[in-house]
């Protein structure tokens, strides 16, 4: 009965959202600037209405959509669709550009794979969260709000020698851009092709964090190990990860530094360190991963579309894991976040000293994507300098970037 109970009040709260969302269909666009009126850009697919469109060629880049109406705007959902390669080739090949304001360089360069929650060469599960779906078809979609005050480009840029085909098409709102409430639409991905675990964190953000005032909505993760034994059950060990994310300058796990009585209150606390104390209780799991779900677009075993499993594979010779959360509220700073995740307190403990060699460790990979707003846009241009980027267990092609 209570577990009923339980299913019941999800499916409430669920069919309130619904209700909310069927009441905002209703809410009409203001008269004036802008508008709200929709635009659609189309590219890639020359066969139908548009012939002659370009793809994106060998060693290029190509403009999926440029949009600058009057008074800003917002893209509202992209969705794509690629071919031409090997779709591993595609995922770590072809990046995908993002630029505010007719500035010089993105503030968005990511690989489209890894920004698509789409890894392993295309292997990844189906799945719906709240901003990204992938479609058994290998169709991507993003539902997430970019905002732009002048002007945002979106691109494609190729590393590969061969073109780049398929369909995309990118819906743009021409509902005004709102200085004060707005923010920029950023995505950062960390490589991390090859760290020693567990006595080297993984940087989930540049060296220096990100600066401005801002929030985080959204993490996604793939580790990979070619020693699958020592990862073994429900990817014991790595699992415990701490995700620290330090806000505002702080850059130390200091302990309470509130005005709470932890040891009487029974709880610890920071104001400036979100820390969530193991891996898969930051992407919605506990005492490991005991398998391969994810919300598939309905009220799942979350009631939620924001945490999932898109892969969960081992053969005898590798372990691999891929996972997301997007937060129902997001983590909010006024002046940086730094964010890294960090084995070194399970060691001696969940981590047992004799699992890895000390200083070396076992080698893995655990590479990431971080989702945030920023009141300004951010220079992505040093994300460039490791593109095209590497597979899982290969050092970085960056040499010049400091590994912590």
């Amino acid at each position: 009965p209570r577990i009923a109970q339980c299913w019941a009040i999800v499916g409430v709260l669920a069919l309130a959202l619904v209700h909310k969302a069927l009441a905002d269909i209703a809410r009409l666009a203001p008269r004036g600037l802008g508008s709200g009126r929709t635009t659609v850009a189309n590219a890639l697919w020359g066969l139908d209405a548009f012939p002659g469109t370009p793809t994106v060629p060998p060693h290029g880049r190509l403009t999926l959509a440029y949009f600058n109406a009057s008074g800003g705007g917002r893209v509202t959902q992209m969705h794509l669709v690629l071919d031409g390669a090997e779709m591993g080739e595609i995922q770590r090949h072809v990046a995908l550009s993002i630029t505010y304001n007719d500035a010089s360089t993105p503030s968005v360069f990511v690989p489209v794979g890894d920004f698509f929650l789409d890894q392993l060469n295309g292997e990844s599960a189906p799945f719906e969260s709240k901003l990204f779906a992938k479609r058994p078809t290998n169709s991507w979609f993003s539902l997430a709000p970019i905002p732009y005050e002048r002007s945002v480009r979106v691109e494609l840029v190729n590393a590969l020698s061969l073109p780049i085909g398929g369909y995309t098409y990118i819906y743009h709102d021409g509902t005004p851009f709102d200085a004060v409430n707005d923010g920029y639409f950023h995505a950062y991905y960390s490589p991390n092709s090859l760290l020693a675990f567990p006595w080297q964190p993984a940087p989930l953000l540049p060296v220096g964090g990100i600066h401005g005032r801002g929030h985080l909505v959204g993490t996604a993760m793939i580790f990979s190990s070619a020693q699958p034994d020592n990862f073994g059950g429900n990817f014991d060990h790595v699992c415990e990860g701490n995700y620290e994310l330090f806000l505002d300058n702080t850059t130390v796990l200091s302990g309470n530094d509130t005005s709470t009585a932890y040891r009487k209150a029974g709880y610890q606390t920071s104001d400036h360190v979100v820390a969530i104390l193991g891996s898969e209780d930051y992407y919605g799991y506990s005492f490991g991963w005991a398998g391969n779900e994810s919300t598939l677009g309905k009220i799942g075993m979350y009631g939620t579309q924001n945490t999932g499993t898109t892969v969960r594979k081992r053969t005898p010779s590798s372990a691999v894991l891929a996972t997301y959360r997007f937060f129902e509220d997001p983590i909010r700073f006024t002046d940086s976040l730094h964010a890294q995740v960090n084995w070194g307190y399970d060691v001696g403990h969940n981590v047992p000293r004799d699992l890895c060699p000390h200083g070396t460790g076992c080698p893995i990979a655990y590479e990431t994507m971080m989702y945030f707003y920023l009141a300004e846009p951010r220079d992505a241009s040093p994300d460039q300098s490791g593109f095209p980027w590497p597979y899982p267990l290969t050092p970085p092609n960056n040499t010049g970037r400091t590994w912590h």
